[in-house]
């Protein structure tokens, strides 16, 4: 049995891969990790990395759980020679957006999602150190269960 917490973030690397075609602007694999950054020869790949991120519990009744999970979507590209010019970030962005706006109001299994934060629109530090687009999006969804 997976942590409910791992089940979801599966889950959500999942969703994101089984999109239809055209939901995206750019294609990816997503993958799930514990370690989402990639050393910078990996890069030149558009990376998208879903990771456990934080699970908060609390009582729903005297019988069940209500749990709050949430998953880090994180989006990462090398920029080479574009660093400077707008085009290649501005992209990103969109496809920031974009999976912001596909995982909003989706369930994953039985949770129900809650809300969907932009925690990192970009890194400035792997900008600067590695010239390289980081994006980090924080999915909430609610569970209640048993224990």
């Amino acid at each position: 049995m997976s942590s409910v917490l791992v089940t979801i973030a599966e889950a959500v690397k999942d969703s994101l891969n089984a999109a239809p075609d055209g939901t995206f602007s750019q294609s990816f694999t997503a993958t799930r990790a514990y370690d989402p950054l990639w050393e910078l020869e990996d890069l030149g790949t558009l990376r998208v990395t879903v990771t456990p991120a934080s699970y908060d519990s609390t009582a729903a009744d005297r019988a069940r759980n209500q749990d709050e999970l949430t998953v880090h979507v994180a989006i990462q590209k090398h920029l080479g020679d574009d660093a400077q010019a707008n085009t290649v970030p501005d992209a990103l962005m969109d496809l920031v957006q974009e999976i912001a706006d596909y995982l909003d109001r989706t369930a994953q299994g039985d949770a129900q999602w809650l809300r969907t934060q932009v925690l990192t629109p970009y890194s400035v530090a792997h900008w600067r150190q590695k010239n390289a687009f980081t994006a980090v999006l924080a999915v909430t969804y609610r569970l209640t269960r048993t224990p």
